[in-house]
């Protein structure tokens, strides 16, 4: 996370002084410690390699900051310290609390500008990405003078990218998964027609994925042993692709590729990462169907062949969260399984009753 941190102040945490007006004095000892803070944030050295021991400190003295201090920041320009010293112990849930409250308060407050992008970063943080993109046409609404290159003018798109498909999503998620239609499959383990319907009392991993695609790539090994680990209890992997007329194989790049030779492609690139579950070529409107905006994509259903996750994109966690999920659902047990049949001189109970 000290990474994520260090990423996030490179950005826009930019202390600014700011004038401390009459109505929102604090005690000197406040003022004091956030003016060590300050210098100690914008004294981060230039050696790479001490970045990360000067992350680790100045995140030590947000903490006690807050600590110390948390009492006199609740109103004024309290609110602004206390919502920038959460943002650095990255409780981002508890910085745009702090960071909202003290915009609808004091909008016109010089330090409403740092505010207001610092609330932006925290809820994209916190995964309120919905509220974000709230929060930065409000932004831009009220500095449109804005240039071109802005870092949060840069984010807009992607927000509105990931917005979309957390609508697609809501509409997926704990519904009967849509089929696939398969062209071509690589492996065995599964069927050509209703592959899903075939794996109904499985827990069913897709990962839409492609050889071009250098995360896709990456996430492959922890697909591998997630596969090896949980095959005997019911799980499988699926990896889901498409013909793209290109791919990738060898450190190379094959552009202008017909469908056998981009089949043969898959075929030697199957066995070069010594992938051990089955891969099939659908349609492109199966990616459709799970609204897939981009790759990696993984899509887990449940032994009654429901949608009950997704993770997009490949991250340091990827493995972490899908072996939560996994486990999860196959802990879970399907009504069948969870109702046993009526043993010797029990009866089956009448409709609309219950045992």
């Amino acid at each position: 996370m000290i990474k994520a941190l260090v990423g996030w102040a490179a950005l826009i945490l930019v202390f600014v002084p700011g004038p401390v007006r009459a109505e929102d004095e604090l005690p000197a000892e406040v003022e004091k410690a956030w003016k060590e803070l300050r210098d100690l944030h914008k004294a981060k050295p230039l050696n790479p390699d001490q970045v990360e021991e000067w992350s680790k400190k100045l995140k030590e003295r947000a903490e006690t900051f807050l600590k110390q201090h948390g009492s006199n920041l609740k109103a004024g320009d309290g609110l602004y310290y206390a919502g920038r010293a959460w943002f650095l112990v990255e409780n981002w849930v508890e910085s745009a609390k702090a960071l909202k409250e003290f915009l609808d308060r004091d909008p016109e407050s010089p330090f409403a500008k740092q505010a207001a992008q610092n609330l932006i970063q925290a809820l994209v943080s916190a995964g309120k990405k919905k509220e974000a993109l709230g929060a930065l046409e409000e932004f831009v609404k009220r500095n449109p003078d804005l240039p071109d290159e802005h870092p949060l003018l840069q984010l807009r798109a992607s927000l509105e990218g990931s917005v979309e498909a957390e609508v697609g999503w809501d509409k997926l998620k704990d519904q009967t998964a849509p089929e696939l239609e398969v062209t071509e499959i690589i492996g065995e383990g599964i069927a050509k027609d209703r592959p899903l319907g075939e794996l109904k009392g499985k827990v069913v991993l897709m990962d839409f994925w492609a050889t071009w695609c250098g995360p896709c790539r990456m996430v492959i090994p922890a697909l591998v042993k997630l596969q090896e680990k949980y095959k005997d209890q019911g799980f499988v992997v699926v990896g889901v692709t498409r013909y793209y007329g290109f791919g990738w194989l060898n450190n190379e790049t094959k552009q202008d590729l017909i469908p056998k030779e981009e089949l043969d492609l898959n075929k030697e690139f199957v066995r070069e990462f010594k992938m051990n579950y089955p891969v099939v070529f659908t349609l492109e409107k199966s990616q459709d169907a799970y609204d897939v905006k981009s790759i990696p994509s993984a899509f887990i259903v449940d032994r009654e062949g429901k949608v009950r996750f997704r993770h997009v994109r490949a991250s340091a966690d990827t493995e972490k969260d899908l072996i939560a999920e996994i486990e999860k659902l196959l802990a879970e047990k399907t009504p069948a399984a969870a109702a046993p049949a009526p043993g010797p001189g029990t009866s089956a109970p009448e409709p609309g009753k219950g045992q």
